[in-house]
């Protein structure tokens, strides 16, 4: 139970990450990122981002794009055959960045995310049933300086 807390609140953030597409954007200017994202050591986060380019403009005479974006994921066990049953999870996100169309710099961001989950933990030493419930806000700001 102790490691599986350590390990909820240790993962690592990687919001800063932008998932630009591949290829050139259709008339709706968005697109779609599947993750799987290890939570260490025995929890996974299936995670699904939607991106959406609101607006095309410029910002001291570079060329931006104004970008939102929305996360939903869950969280599973990485192995069933651990003594851990998810009872209840999500992770949920949202955010606005503001990148250079030419070089992809990031100019601006704000996100946050919040990961929740409920499970109940059996270690066969004991076999005395745990439940933890954790839920972990994260928020972060980007600002390039000059």
């Amino acid at each position: 139970a102790e490691q599986l807390k350590i390990a909820f609140y240790g993962q690592v953030v990687v919001q800063e990450h932008q998932a630009l597409p591949d290829s050139t954007l259709d008339s709706t200017m968005a697109w779609s990122r599947s993750a799987v994202q290890q939570i260490p050591p025995y929890l996974i986060a299936n995670n699904k981002m939607n991106y959406k380019v609101n607006t095309v403009g410029k910002m001291d005479g570079t060329k931006v794009l104004n970008i939102s974006a929305a996360l939903k994921g869950e969280i599973a066990v990485v192995d069933k055959k651990l003594p851990i049953k998810i009872k209840a999870s999500s992770v949920t996100g949202k955010g606005t960045s503001v990148i250079e169309a030419e070089t992809g710099y990031t100019r601006s961001k704000e996100t946050s995310m919040v990961q929740s989950i409920q499970m109940d933990v059996t270690p066969p030493q004991t076999n005395k049933t745990q439940t933890l419930k954790q839920v972990k806000t994260m928020k972060l700001s980007v600002k390039m300086m000059n």
